[in-house]
């Protein structure tokens, strides 16, 4: 296992990036925004919001399978408001097919498994002190 946080400025809406682009682009995220009513969602117990609300991730993958494990999401006020697979809840990073390099684009740094597990035990709403490789 690999353990990795980045940072990730929130300065990216959906909203804005489809009120940017062209019409086919609008019409995708109208047929978008209609499936997410229907099908059911990867993470139910979150808001719509929460995952643009992230700056601070912290991942857990896997080298061997090639995939993510576990994530968790810290605010800007550096409060823990996402975590998965949790409950029902599937995750961000879980469910795309990531490999450690696509990470590499986020200027990731490693932390260890303790700091991972640390974190991960802790509540959702917990103020944590930001660990970020430092």
């Amino acid at each position: 296992m690999v353990y990795i946080c980045f940072s990730v400025k929130s300065n990216f809406k959906k909203q804005e990036f489809y009120a940017k682009h062209n019409c086919w682009n609008r019409i995708g995220g109208l047929v978008s925004n209609f499936l997410c009513k229907i099908l059911p969602r990867t993470n139910p117990d979150y808001s719509s919001g929460i995952i643009d609300a992230v700056e601070y991730w912290y991942v857990e993958y896997d080298e061997e399978k090639g995939l993510t494990c576990r994530e968790i999401g810290l605010n800007a006020e550096k409060q823990l408001i996402f975590k998965a697979p949790y409950k029902k809840n599937l995750g961000f990073w879980c469910d795309e097919d990531l490999s450690l390099d696509d990470y590499s684009k986020f200027c990731y740094k490693h932390i260890s498994k303790s700091e991972f597990e640390s974190l991960w035990e802790k509540k959702i709403g917990t103020s944590i002190p930001l660990i970020l490789g430092e």
